[in-house]
């Protein structure tokens, strides 16, 4: 279930859900908001979504959520690399 704000985040914690998706908010929000839902669910499972990048989603990762939602690498320019295997037997 998906909560773009606080107070329906902590409402979906009180019903039988798997996960929370907690949709375009700050990471110092979700971060209290994982410690408030776990104490009213430890069992269900918390997502970051919208707005998440390069360069924040470290913030987003300490918050304690379970999951990183974000397209992000869908608009990265692909890395070109090489693989070269040499014989082990001659």
């Amino acid at each position: 279930s998906e909560a773009d704000n606080g107070a329906d985040a902590l409402a979906l914690s009180e019903i039988p859900v798997d996960i929370i998706q907690l949709d375009s908010m700050h990471p110092d929000e979700v971060s209290k908001l994982v410690e408030q839902i776990k104490q009213i669910n430890s069992e269900v499972r918390v997502a970051a979504a919208g707005g998440i990048n390069i360069d924040n989603v470290e913030a987003y990762a300490a918050s304690g959520v379970d999951i990183i939602v974000t397209s992000f690498p869908n608009c990265c320019k692909p890395a070109d690399f090489k693989v070269e295997i040499d014989p082990m037997i001659e």
